[in-house]
C-alpha cells in the first residue's frame, strides 16, 4: 500500500511527533485504487491525514470526488474515509455497458468511507442533491432525483445496496420512457466529470520511505 506523491515542489518539515510535507503546483497522488491531483496538499505523516485543495480531484475506481478542498484519512497506512467540503461532488459509474448513467451526489459535505478498504457509504450533508438511475434484471428502470439535509447511499461489499434520503425531502421519479437518450438533462447542476484518469509520471517520490 505504497503512497506515491509527485509535485513541482515539495517541502519537508521533520519535527519529532509532527512530521508532515507541503506540496505545491501539479501535485499528484497514487495509492492502490486512489488517485489524486490539486496544486495544494498537505500530508501529515504522523496524522496519517491529507489535505488537497487547489481544485483537487480524487479517484476511486469508478466514482470522481469533487470539492473546494478534499481530506484524506488514511489510519495505520489503510484508506478509512475521503471527504470533499464546500461544493462537494460524488459521481459514479456503475453500469460499464451505458456510460451516460453517472450517479450523482451534491452537497456542502460529501464523504466516502470505507470499511476494509471497500466503500461501505457515501454521504452528503447540508443541501444534499442526489440523482441515482434505477436497473433491475430486466434493464434499466428509471431514476430518481431529490434535493434534502442528508442523503446516504449504503453498500454491501463494494456495491451499491440501498439509498436513504433523510429530513425535508424534494424528490421525483422518473419514469424510463422519459430517461431514455434524455438523461444529461436529469444531470445535477454541479455535474462533473474527467475522461482521462490520472496515470503516474515516470519520476516520483515514496514518502513512505
Amino acid at each position: 500500500d505504497t503512497l506515491t506523491i509527485t509535485a513541482d515542489t515539495m517541502e519537508a518539515f521533520r519535527v519529532p511527533g509532527n512530521e508532515r510535507y507541503i506540496f505545491r503546483e501539479n501535485v499528484q497522488i497514487f495509492r492502490d485504487d486512489v488517485s489524486a491531483k490539486c496544486n495544494f496538499a498537505n500530508y501529515l505523516k504522523d496524522g496519517e491525514g491529507m489535505e488537497l485543495r487547489g481544485d483537487p480531484i480524487v479517484w476511486y475506481q469508478k466514482t470522481q470526488l469533487f470539492g473546494d478542498s478534499i481530506n484524506i484519512q488514511i489510519p495505520g497506512n489503510k484508506l478509512k474515509k475521503l471527504q470533499a467540503l464546500s461544493n462537494a461532488f460524488a459521481v459514479s459509474m456503475d453500469d460499464s455497458l451505458n456510460f451516460v448513467r453517472k450517479n450523482q451526489l451534491a452537497g456542502q459535505e460529501v464523504e466516502i468511507v470505507f470499511e476494509k478498504e471497500k466503500i461501505d457509504r457515501i454521504n452528503s450533508y447540508k443541501d444534499a442533491k442526489s440523482l441515482y438511475f434505477f436497473a433491475d434484471e430486466e434493464g434499466n428502470n428509471g431514476a430518481n432525483r431529490t434535493t434534502t439535509d442528508t442523503i446516504r447511499f449504503i453498500f454491501k461489499e463494494g456495491e451499491l445496496e440501498d439509498v436513504l434520503w433523510l429530513g425535508v425531502s424534494y424528490g421525483e421519479n422518473i419514469s424510463e420512457n422519459l430517461v431514455y437518450r434524455n438523461e444529461k438533462s436529469y444531470y445535477l447542476p454541479q455535474f462533473r466529470w474527467v475522461e482521462n484518469r490520472l496515470k503516474k509520471r515516470f519520476l516520483n517520490i515514496d514518502i513512505n520511505k
